[in-house]
């Protein structure tokens, strides 16, 4: 039987041009914002939607690189794909993984340089 899942926090950076800031600094700053307006200091796992970082920017693994500079080294780190629903995507799978009761909080976040 699925776990209900409720949104619980949020956060979100000005969309602007950062040149200073890598993918993995601003994916970090977008998930300590949620963490800390959830009022959680921890989770269990983090989905990121990002399409175009192996591309643009000859970045791979994004998703494990977020988790790290935000804090969060060893939790379940994955990146999404799924052209123009890259984002929903990745709350479909965060969602996921707190209903099948596989983690007990998750973080989507979506990050494109």
């Amino acid at each position: 039987m699925l776990q209900p899942v409720y949104i619980v926090g949020m956060g979100q950076i000005p969309v602007q041009k950062r040149h200073e800031a890598t993918l993995r600094q601003l994916g970090a700053q977008v998930v300590r914002a949620a963490l800390q307006n959830a009022g959680l200091d921890r989770v269990g796992a983090l989905y990121l939607g990002n399409m175009l970082s192996d591309e643009l920017q000859s970045q791979k693994h994004v998703a494990a690189l977020v988790a790290d500079e935000a804090g969060l080294a060893g939790i379940e780190a994955l990146q999404v794909r799924a052209a123009t629903a890259t984002g929903a995507a990745a709350l479909r799978m965060a969602a996921l993984a707190v209903a099948s009761g596989s983690v007990s909080s998750a973080v989507a976040v979506g990050v494109e340089k």
